[in-house]
């Protein structure tokens, strides 16, 4: 009986409270060997209203930088006309969280910045707007991600239908209103289906998330490799690369 636990019973409690804190940035960067950039549109409707891309680049000494940037081009989610938003975190060679610095700007103007760094179980964050600093503490487990809010095109591997975790996210559009959100919620497997994409439809695994004030759905291949996602009323498409074209056309919407 104590062998049956220790094979079958303790590993099952393990991955539950493991899921249950998110997505692990040693599960993101492993598959990294070189730098890796994502591209999607941003859709209103069929009109493309902006780009966000992500971009894991990794340094000689084992550590990387998850660097994000996301323009609209339009007002939306309740953000200033023409905004961008920049996010740059920094992994330690332990794969744990050491700082990261965001900024909000409109049409060139830095309306707002927060960095945050690490300190033990411990997240230091600092709000600047204008001539206002703010500062807070809270709680944190380094291993595990914290991304921004708008961008999208991150991994998500080792996907199943049925799996589900945490995830965490600075509120980006609440800096424009002077606050501090690390939002939490929920990420789950639902089903698994084929999507439309460039042309082809392609094996999917579907994962609805669910924050306080805002659900999405994202479709991934088995790679692990975001192609879509739908949150409010915009629809982020993962753009194709190549040597000869930095962009394609891609197909907006599901088979589903």
């Amino acid at each position: 009986m104590a062998l049956l636990v220790i094979r079958d019973v303790v590993p099952t409690f393990v991955e539950a409270r493991e899921a249950a804190r998110g997505l692990a940035y040693e599960s993101i960067v492993e598959a990294v060997r070189k730098a890796e950039t994502v591209r999607m549109g941003i859709y209103l409707g069929e009109r493309r209203i902006g780009q966000t891309t992500t971009e894991i680049r990794p340094r000689r000494d084992g550590s990387c930088d998850i660097v994000s940037r996301t323009n609209l081009v339009l007002g939306a989610m309740g953000l200033p006309f023409d905004t961008t938003a920049q996010y740059e975190a920094h992994v330690g060679p332990d794969r744990k969280l050491v700082s990261f610095d965001a900024h909000l700007l409109s049409s060139g103007t830095q309306i707002a910045r927060i960095t945050g760094k690490v300190v033990g179980n411990e997240l230091h964050l600092i709000l600047s707007l204008g001539e206002r600093e703010e500062a807070r503490v809270v709680p944190v487990d380094a291993r595990y991600l914290i991304s921004d809010s708008l961008a999208t095109g991150l991994r998500m591997p080792d996907l199943y239908v049925g799996r589900q975790w945490r995830v965490r996210a600075l509120d980006i559009p609440a800096l424009a209103l002077g606050q501090i959100r690390l939002q939490e919620g929920t990420a789950r497997v639902v089903r698994q289906e084929e999507l439309l994409w460039a042309g082809e439809y392609i094996p999917c695994y579907v994962v609805e998330l669910s924050w306080p004030n805002l659900a999405a759905t994202a479709w991934v291949n088995e790679a692990g490799e975001v192609l879509q996602q739908k949150a409010g009323v915009m629809t982020f498409v993962r753009e194709q690369t190549s040597e000869n074209q930095s962009q394609a056309e891609c197909s907006v919407g599901s088979d589903g």
